[in-house]
């Protein structure tokens, strides 16, 4: 599993609203997994399963187990779950994708590509 997007959606999250890269990461990590998903299943799946997820009838299913699992785990954590839980005015969101496209370093790595209106989309499904 790579975490390339998950960390360049995290960046403005930490320079616009000084949330901790580790935190900025765990919140943001079942919504790019979600996003990833179609472009890496199998692996997404194997992943899964290592968390402990019984298998499901394919590998999509599969899959959303496992982050239906990191979610769980991040709830239990006490780590927030949505950005609105740390406050991130959802008329942010232009702002963090655009700047999120710029750490293009990250963003070549990932399984599926982000485009800005892509990163949007992740950072909406976050906002809970």
């Amino acid at each position: 599993m790579n975490t390339a997007g998950v960390h360049a959606l995290s960046y403005p999250l930490g320079s616009m609203f000084h949330l901790a890269h580790g935190l900025s990461n765990a919140l943001l990590l079942p919504y790019v997994m979600e996003y990833n998903i179609p472009s890496a299943t199998k692996k997404y799946a194997e992943v899964a399963i290592a968390l402990g997820c019984d298998k499901q009838a394919d590998d999509a299913a599969t899959a959303a187990a496992g982050v239906e699992r990191i979610k769980s785990i991040i709830k239990a954590c006490g780590i927030p779950l949505t950005l609105k839980e740390v406050n991130v005015p959802e008329d942010a969101i232009p702002q963090m994708a655009a700047d999120a496209m710029k750490v293009q370093r990250l963003l070549k790595n990932n399984p599926r590509e982000i485009s800005e209106e892509d990163a949007i989309a992740i950072y909406k499904a976050a906002m809970g």
